[in-house]
């Protein structure tokens, strides 16, 4: 993932959407993260941070402990603290629309990655049925060739997280 390249185009949607241009070490960038018990979220927590200082940029990481009361808190915190731009990954990305219009009034860019938020100014994802559906043709192509196609599987998602959902429904259509 290139997060610096995300970095500076969220920063450039925030150049555009203020009246004040601003030098980079005075660009404030607040990074919504699901969960942090999530290595993954920790892996995207650590490249956001290293590229926004790599750009002179302050990044600030909240957790939202995978609370959805708690990322529109949070999300709304960074508005009222006016941010210059907010980047997330959606726990439920309705649950965010209209917060994310309340940044854009604010003249504070959006950006979402994975789980996006539809009405962000930049969108980092990725169609998730195609992508569940590969995960499952490879895992049933090693079935095949290691087991004999012979077994049972589980598939273990969450369901309440609509883009999990979705490649989950593509890994079970390819097994």
């Amino acid at each position: 993932m290139k997060l610096k390249t995300i970095v500076a185009a969220i920063m450039g949607a925030a150049i555009a959407t203020s009246a004040v241009a601003k030098d980079a070490s005075e660009f404030k960038l607040g990074f919504s993260v699901p969960q942090l018990a999530n290595p993954w979220f920790v892996g995207v927590k650590l490249g956001m941070e290293k590229a926004c200082n790599e750009l002179g940029i302050k990044c600030i990481s909240i957790d939202a402990q995978y609370r959805v009361d708690k990322q529109v808190s949070d999300i709304e915190n960074m508005i009222n603290d006016k941010f210059d731009a907010i980047f997330t990954t959606a726990i439920d990305a309705n649950a965010l629309i209209q917060t994310f219009e309340d940044a854009k009034k604010a003249g504070i860019a959006t950006g979402s990655i994975a789980q996006v938020v539809p009405n962000s100014h930049l969108l980092y994802g990725m169609d998730e049925y195609n992508y569940g559906h590969a995960i499952g043709t490879q895992a049933a192509q090693w079935a095949k060739k290691q087991l004999n196609c012979q077994g049972k599987a589980a598939l273990i998602t969450e369901d309440n997280v609509e883009a999990v959902k979705r490649r989950g429904d593509g890994i079970e259509a390819a097994l």
